[in-house]
């Protein structure tokens, strides 16, 4: 065999092992593409499918669209970065939540803007339906605009929000979320919070927390309640707080506890054990506590913004008052709640329930009593976090990651209106046989109960100095005015009953201040109960009688080192009874 042929066998045998490895290669990457494709893009096309299925916003055409638009604008397809397909997705679907896909619609609904324009009214037939798309194609282009430009991967992701009712108001849309990305198989912390922050312009902060309200899932709670209402009159003779001919009483006690509990009642920020934590809580709404929410950041950041906005307030307050010619002193804030604006990390509150003790041990009891129990799901929007790091020489170290803060409404108008119930509770009392009194229920079952509790609230504006102070002292009036009442309607209860005060908006009654006692509204309502009483003893022989024999007790439950049950921090927990009891 000559030397060419050699050669050129060998050459051939080369370009066949070359071939062969050409297709190893190109099997190879074939193999990773389906991969990719049947992992992150296949999960990217579900998320969006199943999320604009659930809010009727569009279908497979547009979920297909969509990710190809994605996949063709994404720059960083195929890294391991943080601006990955599927997060893109999702980026995409929580913008999509506050600003929905737009949706052709003929004949337009009731509730459209131009429902009442002749021109779209169903009569005008083809020529209504061609406007109707035209406008529809308007909104879906200028819709696509917006989302271009927050899906830019330099963009600002931050989702912008008015005020924090309208995070209350996408509840359902939140939820939904959340489900899709428990259907595509994410779990921990990869499912449970927002990727984007939200930015909520405006609202107001309170150092207060919500315990429960049936505003949001509204039509399905009544029906428990009032279920509820009916079973606990007719078994009230078994607690003993009234007799059978002392059922009128009973009645009024009755509604006025379900009542204030319905409509959702707010707990001061304690400085006890159920709220000493590494984080701390306070509310922010906007019109009324029922449209708040929560947010949640290190102690430390959430005590300086509190001081950073009170130094706001004392020092607009002092303007307010000036004239120019003298010198205006520093003025307490007599209010509880100020203007402010958030940004943070949206998380729901039933998530935390699924967490263990380890990875919750951060927050308050008290409110992870109310965020975990059986009452509403409400949004909580984190500002910071604590994470673990790495672990070295076998010990865990933790960062502090800020995830947004609260700042001052630069904004903010001179008129201020945050409306909550002021309240103030006390506890029936019975003799115990041995010269001593004693909550009802505890003599009776052993146990303290939301069956003890005469609750009385009148609503107020947190936000302004003097209507907070008009309503806290109105409330006095009304429950010593509510108490003489109950006296009068059951003379026997005069003899056989005490009324002990437990607690109150202002004053958590476990014998410690609260976290920032500088918000607490002013003269406590403690002290507007006494001026009330002997307010109405100059006319009233039950008030004058209630002093004489102090059938209403301010010193019960005084001087107890630990609180006592009744308290407003442990509101939670017997509230969270009460709805597992009724099986809300």
């Amino acid at each position: 065999m000559t030397p060419e042929v050699v050669i050129e066998e060998l050459l051939n045998r080369i370009d066949e092992r070359f071939k062969y490895l050409f297709l190893a290669i190109g099997a190879v990457l074939a193999l990773l593409l389906i991969k990719k494709l049947t992992t992150e893009w296949l999960r990217a096309y579900r998320l969006i499918l199943r999320f604009r299925r659930g809010l009727r916003t569009g279908g497979h055409w547009s979920a297909a669209l969509l990710l190809a638009q994605l996949m063709v604008t994404d720059r960083k397809l195929f890294s391991e970065e943080k601006l990955t397909l599927l997060r893109r997705a999702r980026i995409l679907c929580e913008h999509e939540i506050f600003d929905p896909r737009p949706v052709y619609s003929w004949p337009l609904a009731p509730n459209d803007e131009k429902s009442d324009d002749p021109n779209f009214e169903p009569e005008t037939g083809n020529t209504g339906a061609m406007l109707a798309y035209a406008r529809y194609r308007d909104d879906l282009k200028a819709w696509q605009k917006r989302m271009r430009n927050r899906m830019r991967p330099e963009g600002n992701w931050t989702i912008p929000a008015e005020t924090p009712a309208e995070l209350n108001g996408v509840m359902d849309a939140i939820g939904h979320y959340f489900d899709c990305l428990g259907s595509i198989g994410l779990e921990g912390s990869a499912s449970d919070r927002f990727i984007c922050p939200i930015e909520v312009k405006t609202g107001f902060i309170t150092p207060l927390h919500l315990v429960t309200g049936l505003l949001v899932q509204f039509g399905e709670s009544w029906d428990k309640i009032l279920r509820s209402f009916d079973t606990n009159s007719y078994a009230a003779g078994h607690y003993g707080q009234v007799d059978s001919g002392s059922m009128n009483v009973r009645q009024i006690q009755l509604f006025s506890y379900f009542c204030w509990l319905s409509w959702g009642p707010s707990i001061p920020v304690c400085g006890c054990r159920n709220w000493d934590s590494t984080f701390g809580v306070v509310q922010f709404g906007y019109g009324d506590e029922n449209n708040s929410i929560e947010v949640i950041g290190s102690r430390e950041e959430i005590g300086a913004s509190l001081a950073a906005l009170l130094a706001r307030q004392e020092s607009q307050e002092r303007a307010r008052h000036n004239d120019g010619e003298r010198e205006v002193l520093k003025m307490p804030h007599g209010g509880m709640a100020a203007p402010a604006k958030a940004i943070g990390q949206l998380r729901l509150s039933r998530s935390l329930g699924a967490k263990s003790e380890r990875e919750v041990d951060r927050l308050p009891p008290a409110a992870l009593a109310s965020w975990c129990g059986e009452q509403d799901q409400r949004p909580l929007l984190f500002i910071s976090d604590v994470v673990p790091t790495n672990v070295v020489e076998e010990e865990t170290q933790t960062q502090d990651i800020r995830r947004g803060e609260i700042l001052a409404d630069p904004q903010v108008a001179g008129s201020r209106y945050y409306s909550a119930y002021l309240w103030t509770a006390f506890v029936l009392l019975e003799a115990d046989g041995e010269g001593e009194w004693a909550p009802v229920s505890e003599l009776r079952t052993g146990k303290p109960s939301w069956r003890d509790l005469f609750v009385y609230f009148e609503h107020g504006n947190l936000a302004d100095t003097e209507t907070c102070k008009f309503g806290k002292r109105q409330l006095a009036r009304k429950a010593i005015a509510g108490l003489c009442e109950a006296l009068v309607l059951d003379p026997q209860m005069a003899e056989r009953n005490r009324f002990a005060f437990a607690c109150a908006i202002d004053e958590s009654g476990c014998g410690f201040e609260l976290a920032h006692p500088e918000w607490g509204g002013g003269k406590r309502i403690r002290a507007w109960l006494h001026e009330a009483l002997t307010e109405r003893a100059c006319w009233d022989e039950m008030a004058r009688r209630i002093i004489q024999d102090e059938l209403i007790r301010f010193d019960f439950f005084n001087g107890m080192e630990l609180g006592h049950p009744y308290s407003s921090c442990n509101f939670p927990k017997i509230i969270a009874a009460h709805y597992e009891e009724m099986g809300a």
